[in-house]
């Protein structure tokens, strides 16, 4: 079957269907799908063991652990020591002190501490290290996975117990670990996430995730900045504008250092986030420079709407409004929803601020249509932008005149979660 499969694999048009393979390999026979089914796992068993190997394997302090206990476990006293002072001397040598690293000290300590006691000699074991990096390793390792069940729990309202996690919090602090760069971020992290309303705990992420990216490898540091960026993004979609500079600075130093890059390319959501805070924050320099310079990172099926939606906005704050205009008449039937929401909303902006009710009035009810269509893809989002149109058509509706009532809809918007760009609503009611 391997024979004909590397030949039949090159042909302009292979037959690899069953019938045609089981042919060639029993041309006298009539066709027995479990005969070929029972080949087909024979052929393919050999291939997923050596994945499996692979993968167990691509880390060179694994593999020196796994020969540690190998050679533990046949008695063989010299070679342990040997290998193991070997783990130890790569361990060290290694720039990353992330969750796996940990893992791996905890896993060579117990190896050490077996073989010691294999010697007979239980007086003189390393039981204190082996506890400790068991500790450090458990609070790295569960601190991250409680940081991502409280992401997740804020999206899909499911509540999760978080007893132990809490005991984690004050065994760390108990123990002074926060000096470890591993448990320190997930610590900080975890409570940015707990409680969004102190602001140090965000801080403190901040600065340890700048300061230690390098220390942890590319994935997973990508997923503790996206758990930052989130934070900061849900709490400034709630109305709170303190976080926008760590967020820039976050958004930065992560595609600065590649870290918010997949394969090369930059996510059209971060790259949009991006000039959004750019240009709230009158940084329009800045945003003009992560167009002209970024935008060729961006995955090239949507690199040119992306590009010409962003630029409609930069035109916006700059109350350039023709130029704006003429790029967004370009995407308001494009098939992409984010970008035909999106640029629904810069239009209803634009139209509200020129005094084009009429306009307006006929785009808020296509809004609503095509809201109505997509709640499902949309999902927590749908909320968002539910709550825009019915706070524009208030805002439209409102008596310039009327100071008091100016002011309530301003209260009301400011206790009302979420609305899609909230601050565009203070500014106009301010």
């Amino acid at each position: 079957m391997f024979d004909y499969l590397k030949v039949e694999l090159l042909a302009s048009q292979p037959k690899i269907k069953k019938e045609e393979v089981f042919s060639q390999l029993f041309p006298n026979e009539s066709f027995r799908d479990e005969t070929m089914r029972d080949l087909m796992f024979q052929l393919t068993s050999p291939l997923y063991r050596f994945f499996a190997y692979q993968k167990l394997y691509e880390n060179k302090e694994d593999e020196l652990i796994a020969l540690c206990k190998a050679f533990r476990e046949r008695n063989m006293q010299k070679l342990f020591k040997s290998t193991a002072s070997k783990t130890v001397s790569t361990q060290q040598a290694s720039k990353l002190r992330d969750s796996e690293y940990h893992q791996r000290n905890y896993l060579l300590q117990q190896e050490q501490y077996y073989a010691s006691t294999q010697k007979g000699r239980g007086d003189m074991t390393n039981l204190t290290d082996v506890t400790k990096s068991l500790d450090i390793s458990y609070f790295t390792n569960r601190l991250r996975q409680s940081c991502y069940m409280l992401s997740h729990q804020s999206v899909y309202n499911i509540d999760y117990d978080f007893t132990i996690v809490e005991e984690v919090i004050k065994e760390v602090n108990r123990k002074e670990l926060l000096h470890i760069p591993a448990i320190s971020i997930y610590y900080y992290c975890f409570l940015a996430q707990r409680y969004p309303d102190q602001l140090e705990y965000y801080k403190s992420l901040r600065n340890n995730l700048v300061t230690h990216a390098k220390l942890f490898t590319v994935f997973e540091m990508k997923e503790i900045y996206l758990l930052a960026i989130n934070i900061a993004i849900k709490a400034y979609n709630q109305g709170s504008i303190e976080r926008i500079p760590d967020l820039l600075e976050l958004y930065r130093s992560g595609v600065d250092q590649k870290i918010l890059l997949n394969n090369n390319v930059l996510s059209r959501f971060t790259y949009q986030n991006m000039i959004a805070l750019a240009l709230y924050t009158e940084k329009i320099n800045w945003a003009k420079e992560i167009i002209d310079n970024y935008t060729v990172l961006l995955e090239s099926a949507y690199r040119e709407t992306t590009y010409q939606y962003s630029l409609a906005k930069y035109h916006y704050s700059k109350k350039e409004y023709s130029e704006a205009l003429h790029l967004l008449y370009l995407l308001v039937s494009n098939d992409d929803v984010y970008i035909n929401i999106n640029t629904k909303i810069l239009l209803s902006k634009i139209y509200y601020e020129q005094n084009e009710l009429n306009a307006l009035d006929t785009l808020i009810d296509s809004f609503k249509k095509t809201l109505s269509r997509k709640q499902k893809i949309l999902g927590y989002h749908h909320t968002s932008y539910k709550n825009f149109i019915q706070y524009l058509n208030k805002l439209v509706q409102l008596n310039p005149y009327d100071k008091p009532a100016r002011q309530r809809l301003l209260q009301e918007v400011e206790n009302t979660q979420p609305i899609f760009d909230k601050f565009w609503f203070v500014k106009q009611l301010s």
